[in-house]
């Protein structure tokens, strides 16, 4: 097992909201293979007040039971006022997820890690969207680790917005 962890955020673009963003994270990570477990995990850091061009690379530990068969789905959210996806709101969709992780991974056998998260990728917007005040979903992106690497960059694109984002397993 590695630990994943969130090494920087780099904002390209930033949301269409009056002044600077402030975003966190929202990520599902399943075991493909048995015992299918998964959890659902918001995760706020160091991502407050961010401006275009601004880096942020301050390291974060999202997980320590991560290997190259685990299924990641990333959602980043971007924070207004309001409750972000904590608390009942990530229990909601945490179950609402794993209900829905246990139907395409446990349950359908065959498909591939990409064609699980395309499935589960929509059930994910849609359990945020609806669970979540008035934060707005920036994007969801499927996450893999499988081809052995250990350093993946992610970018996130809606809201108006565009950040890059760089994800480590060590």
């Amino acid at each position: 097992m590695a630990i994943l962890s969130i090494t920087q955020v780099q904002c390209l673009e930033e949301t269409n909201e009056v002044g600077s963003d402030s975003i966190y994270f929202v990520i599902l990570i399943g075991k493909t293979r048995y015992p299918f477990t998964n959890t659902v995990k918001s995760i706020s850091w160091f991502w407050e007040d961010i401006d275009k061009g601004e880096t942020v690379s301050i390291p974060f530990a999202v997980d320590s039971q991560v290997d190259a068969d685990s299924l990641i789905l990333v959602t980043m959210m971007e924070k207004d006022d309001g409750t972000d996806i904590v608390g009942k709101q990530l229990t909601k969709v945490r179950n609402w997820m794993s209900t829905m992780f246990d139907l395409w991974v446990g349950k359908v056998m065959g498909m591939s890690k990409q064609e699980q998260a395309e499935r589960l990728i929509p059930e994910m917007k849609e359990a945020i969207d609806n669970y979540r005040t008035n934060d707005d979903i920036v994007n969801t992106h499927f996450l893999d680790f499988a081809d052995g690497s250990t350093d993946k960059i992610l970018i996130f694109v809606g809201d108006g917005g565009k950040y890059k984002v760089s994800f480590k397993l060590s």
